[in-house]
Parts: C-alpha cells; structure tokens; sequence
C-alpha cells in the first residue's frame, strides 16, 4: 500500500519501503493528494515546469511512473486525480488516542520542516501554495498537539503532557499555554442548504425505483459538498468525476471506479478489457456493471462545460436502466446543455436545484458552533466579514473560518483550484482571459479589443458562454419583495461575474506581464473613462500618463456633508437563522441580497473602481416619520478613483426627492457637475447596531432603497414608514432561491 510522508522530507513508500522517485514525480504526487481536486493534465504541467515542453515533460514523468510500477494514474487520461494516505493523517488519528508511554514514539515522527526537498520546484504559483501548505501543515500539527496535550494532563499524565510542550519548543512550534479541547469539523456540511438537501434526499429516495437527473447550479464546488455529505448516509456508492470531453477517458474512469472493490485478479481482468474495448463496448459493460452493483450508485460529472452528442447518448441511455441510479450535473454555465438534447428521456424525471453562496446567517452559525462562549455581536460582526469577502463561496469560507485575521487577498491554494476548472481552455484562450482580468471595471467590447486585438470577440464570446463574463447594466434596479428587475438587451458592458474569479484569473499572469496590460488600459481609457486611465497610469506609476489622465478629467463640483447621530440600538434578540426561508439574488455588478427571516443583507466585494449603485423599490409611501434600523460591518469606497457621484453604505429616496445617502466617512469632496441633488450624511458606525430616522414631507411617491459601495456588508433589520416594517412581507414567506 502506497502512502505519501509529507512530516519532513517528501517521499513515497510502498509496504512501509521508500519508493525513489524523481523529485517532480514527489510534487505531482504531493499537489493531487493536499489539493485534493481533479485536476487537468495542462493545468498540471504548466504548475510543474515553467517551458514549452512542460506538457511533454509531464508524460515523461507519468511513464517513468508506470515503469517504476508506481500505478497511481490511468493511461491517456486528460485529468489526474489522487487520494492517498499520508503520515500526516495517520500522525493525527493515532494522536486522538496516544497514551502515556507510547508519546515518545509518537512525536519522533515530526521533523524540523513538513515537505521538504519540493522548494526550488515549479512554477512560482506552485511555490506559494507550496508555502500555503507547508503552514497548513504547521498548523495542523499545533492543533492536534496542543489538543492531545491537553487530554493528557486531564487523564493525570502530566509527564506525557509536558513532553509534548518540549518537543514543540525545540520545534519552534507554538502551543500557547492553555490547550483548547478538542474543535469541532472545520468542513461546511450541507445543512446550510436545508430545503435543497431535503429535495436531494427525496430524489434519491425516487432513483431507488427508477434512474433520476439532477442538475445542480452553484459556485464551483458545491454540487461536490452537497453529494459528498448526502450519499454515504443514505447508503449510495458515490462516483464523483471532473467532466472531461473525451468519451473513452470519462467512461475509463467511470468503469475503474465501478470495479474498484473487486478481487485483484477479477479487476485487473476487467482493466485490460476496458483498455482493448470501444467506447460503445464500455458503454453496454457500464450498464452491466451498475445492474450488479451491491448499493445503489450516484454518478456526478461536476464542471460540465459542454454538452457533446456522445454524453446526450450516454445519458439517455443510463436514465432507462432498470436500476437505482441517481445521475448528478454541475454545468458551469447554462450554455453548458446547448448540444445533444436527452433522446427518449423522461423529463419529469429530470430536476434542477440550485446551491446560492452561503449566507451570513449560514456562516455565523458555524462561528457559533466553533466559539459558542463568544459575544453573539461580535460573531455576527465576523460571519458579515467573511461571507462579503469570500462572496460566500464554501471553500473560501472554510479557508476565513479560522483564519487568524482576514485579509482581501485572495489564498493562493484557491486561486490555483479556480484556475484548474478551466484547464481545459486552449492555452490562449486562458492567457487572455487573465488578460481581460486586469480590468477592473465594468468595459465593452472595443475595450477589449484594444487589448487583445483580432481575438477579442471569439474571447468575449466564450468567457460570456463559460460564465465568467456577465452583461452589466450601469445603475441596477430591482423590486422588492421579489428580488427581481428587468434586463435591457441593449446593455452592452461586461463585467466579470465574479471579483473573487477575477481576481484569481488576473494572478496567472508575471508582474511584468500585468503592469503591461495596465500601461494599455491607461491609454485605452484616456477618453471615455479619465478617472479609471489615472488609477493604471499610477499602478505602472507613468508620469506622462498621470498628467494626460488628469488633465482629461472632468469638471467637477464641491459636495458637503452632515453629520449624523444616529441611536445606538440593541442586537436583535433572535440569532440569524439557517433554515429559514430565504430568497436570494447575486446581480452582475456583485451586489449579493438576501431577504431571510424579515431582515435584508446586502453584501459585496468589488474592485478598485467606482461602484454602480443598485436601487431597491419598495412600493408606494405617504408623508409620515421613518426608521432604519441597521448593521454596517464592511463599508469601503473607491478613494483612488474619482467618482461622479460619492459611495455611501445606505440611501432613502422618495419619488423625485433628494436621496439622503449616509455613510461613515466622507468619501468624496468633489463630484461630477452633472449629479442629481443629494443630501449627504456621515457618522454611520461601523459594527454596531443603530437606528436612523427622519421625516417625510414631500408627496407621496415611491420609495427607493439605495447602496452604492466598492465593498459592503449592511444588514437591515427593520424599515419603518409611518409605523409600518416594509421588510415584513420576507418573513416566513416561501420563497426560492436564485444566483446568477
């Protein structure tokens, strides 16, 4: 049995015997078994050799692989996947349980410096999640000894206890002197889908008697969540595979999967014949096999990028077997099931949920869960933080949950597993996909063109069908209860879907190669948009650009501001909850809204850019005294760019009136001589629960609830007009749940 030893220098064994392997061969091993991820071959080579032949260089490796009888990976299949043991894991579930004399054995196993000998390796994207990982690591290791020391002073085994503080000293480890207890799980679990987990649970009860298609839409990796934490309890075999396009590699990988249990003679059989068979021989075998199956299987192809007529062929086929068979789909973009429609299929047995980014509430009760003596207030102030600055993505969730401090950087190890789902692109096409990246605001197609000349088109076209582009319109508006607007074709500016994407995809590029692309973007912009051509002529820090940028700027005016003094409230009395009802929407320009409960979170993580301001109307109001009771726990404004008209956190508008914005700090002094009349307010405190109020005067009109902010996190908890709450109609109220 193979095991990877990752506590010191980095090596393989086989029956507890080093295995010697090349020192790349270690890297690919050591980067498909921590990240944990399917990954694509293209992907893989570019990470592991920075040259022309790293695609070849990597088949190399793999054959050296075969040749040493080292059979981690099929033949000829694009993407590689790898789970193996590791001394790291089995260092930490003997720790659980180590007594006394066995301590001593227990932590020799730890050395001065966890994955040793990869340093020098690789690409620099490769080196940083090495550096990610080697602290996670660290950090691993702390935890488990800090936990298993104190278990054993409880038991009255000080001497064992206090060997491991030592050895952690001379390690340079950090234990802290009062162990916490054991922590719980660190994983999301799917609880924070409640009702779709529930439809899941019953679908699966119906794929007993007959096969079922679910198509799951979500971010990237939360169709897997929601699959990985469903199917063992309810006793299905899950077959979890990256979609690949190759009919013969995704039907390999299915089939080897499938006879995995089988006795060694048995499978290997059954291996050479899956090797010398047709696609159509394979296809009429994988039939055969799930009729013998021991337990029911689930299927899940996960980042389904396209729809080829082999897979309609395929599909159909599967969904009129006479066994229980649940089939799983996470397309990446609705434009992902263009293609081969599902011939002779059964729709009413063809599903879709949807998986919305977790919600603050979602995430403040994991903090409850892991920090239950802490102050609610400043756990809900924390869950508002994260959820806004990981656009409530589950992997980057799990990453902030215990973080030390949170930072808008965006971890290394998650911007390589947002780059890998597209390692399937041409390798051009990817290159100026993080070419578009730079771009930090919303643009057209002639932008676009100015940086990537006769192929910008074609790049637009299949960054809008992967769902990376979205059109933008410049002031978003939408009505409230329903979360919904209206969307003009005419809208011909772009903007990526999402910041957290963006900012991954731009971070494949050198610095050299970046601040180029900003040197073009500051010309390109010198006319149409002075004040986003001033921020890239300072980032390449240009003095010539500087000058033309400013003196094309536009006139502008002075702008005041009041104070405001508004009440400190009490926390609401009831925590956020998980399961209630919610109804959600993420708009192209990353305004994320969610109506739960009677309470509206409005949430969102930008770019240095001046932000479109998203309007909510709320019906028709009369004269009469208001009341905003609010939380504002992000609030960041675009201070490098001019703006035409100022951020501001919160804003009041009835009919034609003046908008009364309110913010914390003043964030422009001067705007565009074009802006409407406004009145602006700052003194709003940052992470505290407070109430607003004023008077109506005017006529009656109807009322329009405004943000307008580079990165936001406000929660309103109540919003009175003449005595009554006009966020009510959302509490307890069935609702679905939408994400762009």
């Amino acid at each position: 049995m193979f095991r990877l030893n990752l506590l010191g220098h980095v090596h393989l064994t086989k029956d507890d015997v080093v295995v010697p392997l090349s020192r790349k061969a270690l890297a690919l091993i050591t980067y498909l078994t921590l990240d944990a991820a399917p990954h694509h071959r293209d992907h893989l080579a570019g990470l592991l050799w920075e040259n022309a032949k790293a695609l070849l260089n990597l088949r190399v490796e793999l054959t050296r692989l075969r040749q040493q009888g080292v059979e981690l990976f099929p033949a000829r299949q694009a993407i590689l996947d790898l789970r193996l043991p590791t001394d790291l894991d089995q260092w930490d579930a003997a720790g659980a349980q180590v007594q006394g004399n066995d301590v001593p054995t227990w932590l020799a196993q730890l050395h001065d410096t966890p994955l040793s000998g990869l340093d020098d390796l690789g690409s620099g994207v490769f080196r940083t999640w090495l550096d990610h990982q080697r602290d996670q690591i660290v950090r691993k290791v702390e935890r488990r000894s800090s936990v298993t020391a104190a278990r054993l002073r409880r038991q009255g085994q000080a001497e064992a206890s206090a060997a491991i503080y030592a050895r952690a000293a001379a390690l340079g480890l950090e234990l802290g002197t009062a162990p916490p207890s054991e922590p719980p799980p660190a994983t999301v679990a799917s609880n924070d889908w409640p009702l779709q987990t529930g439809t899941f649970r019953a679908l699966l009860g119906c794929a007993l008697l007959e096969p079922q298609c679910v198509l799951v839409w979500g971010q990237h990796g939360s169709a897997r969540t929601l699959v990985t934490a469903t199917a063992a309890l309810a006793g299905w075999h899950a077959v979890q595979l990256q979609f690949t396009s190759s009919e013969d590699d995704l039907l390999h990988a299915v089939l080897r999967h499938l006879i995995a249990p089988l006795p060694g003679a048995e499978r290997a059989t059954l291996e050479e014949a899956i090797t010398a068979s047709t696609s159509a021989q394979n296809m009429m075998r994988l039939a055969t096999l799930l009729s013998h199956q021991p337990q029911p299987v689930l299927l899940a192809l996960h980042d389904l990028y396209e729809m080829p007529q082999w897979l309609g062929r395929m599909l159909s086929l599967l969904m009129n077997l006479r066994v229980p068979l649940m089939l799983v789909a996470s397309p990446t973009a609705a434009t992902a099931l263009h293609g081969a429609p599902l011939a002779h299929t059964d729709w009413t047995r063809v599903h879709q949920l949807t998986l919305p980014p977790l919600s603050t509430a979602s995430v403040y009760a994991h903090l409850r869960a892991r920090h239950p003596h802490d102050q609610p207030t400043v756990l809900r102030s924390h869950a508002s933080q994260i959820a806004q600055l990981s656009e409530g993505w589950v992997p980057y969730v799990d990453a902030l949950l215990d973080a030390p401090t949170l930072t808008p950087r965006v971890p290394q190890n998650l911007s390589t597993r947002i780059r890998a789902q597209y390692g399937h692109l041409d390798p051009g096409l990817r290159r100026r996909l993080s070419m578009l990246a730079q771009v930090q605001d919303q643009f057209t197609l002639p932008v676009a063109v100015g940086l990537l000349g006769e192929d910008a088109a074609a790049t637009v076209h299949a960054a809008l069908a992967l769902g990376i582009l979205t059109h933008a319109a410049p002031r978003e508006q939408l009505r409230f209860p329903e979360l919904e607007g209206t969307h003009d074709d005419a809208d011909s500016r772009l903007v990526f879907r999402s910041e957290v994407e963006r900012v991954a995809l731009a971070g494949a590029l050198s610095p050299a190669e970046r601040q180029g692309v900003r040197e073009d973007l500051a010309r390109l912009l010198l006319e149409t948009r002075p004040g986003m051509a001033l921020y890239y002529a300072g980032r390449v820090q240009d003095p010539d650009l500087i000058a033309r940028a400013h003196a094309a700027l536009p006139a502008t005016r002075a702008v005041s501001w009041q104070r405001v003094h508004p009440h400190r409230v009490l926390p609401p009395g009831r925590d956020p909850a998980v399961d209630a009802e919610r109804r959600e929407v993420w708009t192209p320009n990353g305004y994320r809204l969610c109506a739960q409960g009677g309470r509206l979170d409005v949430l969102r993580r930008g770019a240095s850019a001046p932000p479109p301001p998203l309007e909510i109307t709320l019906g028709p109001v009369r004269p009469g005294p208001w009341s905003v009771t609010l939380r504002l726990d992000v609030f960041r404004a675009s201070a490098r760019v001019q703006v035409s008209t100022p951020p501001f956190a919160v804003g009041l508008q009835v009919a034609d009136g003046p908008l009364q914005a309110f913010a914390p700090d003043v964030t422009a002094t001067a705007i565009a001589r074009t802006c409407p009349p406004a009145q602006y307010f700052e003194g709003l405190p940052v992470g505290e629960d407070v109430q607003l109020t004023g008077r109506w005067d005017g006529a009656p009109g109807t009322l329009t609830l405004s943000f307008q902010a580079v990165d936001l996190a406000c929660t309103i908890h109540d919003l009175r007009w003449n005595g009554v709450n006009l966020l009510a109609s959302t509490a307890g109220t069935r609702v679905g749940c939408a994400a762009h």
